[in-house]
């Protein structure tokens, strides 16, 4: 389980890996961007995006980046919020809220998948609402 196999050196490229590496990842730094299309596409309205993300994640970087990349060509703004812990849920969804975003974007941690229930009860909290 790794984040980035190309980028930490063990593969030459997902298309062709070659060698003896096995294993699986998110690859969340290819698909940031596209996620955040998808979003775009759920909420065509929506010009400020919450985005999520774990500081502590060796993947945060190169994800953010990538995330950026796609809301610069998206006209999207992006505010950022970092949460390691559950407080750190609870306290950026509190500041969130307050932000008042058209949508959310939850980066791609294993620690985020781990607390999905928490944070799909804490975003339907938030009940942000399609613009006009």
């Amino acid at each position: 389980m790794g984040f980035d196999p190309v980028g930490a050196g063990l593969v030459a490229s997902l298309n062709n890996p070659s060698g003896n590496a096995t294993g699986m990842t998110p690859i969340s730094v290819v698909l940031g961007q596209k996620r955040l299309e998808m979003l775009r596409d759920i909420s065509p309205k929506a010009s400020v995006v919450a985005i999520l993300v774990n500081p502590l994640s060796p993947d945060a970087i190169p994800e953010i980046g990538s995330v950026q990349a796609g809301s610069q060509s998206l006209g999207l703004q992006l505010a950022m919020f970092n949460a390691s812990t559950v407080n750190g849920i609870d306290a950026a969804f509190a500041a969130i809220g307050g932000q008042k975003p058209d949508a959310v974007f939850v980066g791609n941690d294993p620690f985020f998948l781990n607390k999905r229930a928490d944070i799909v009860a804490r975003g339907a909290d938030l009940k942000i609402p399609e613009k006009p």
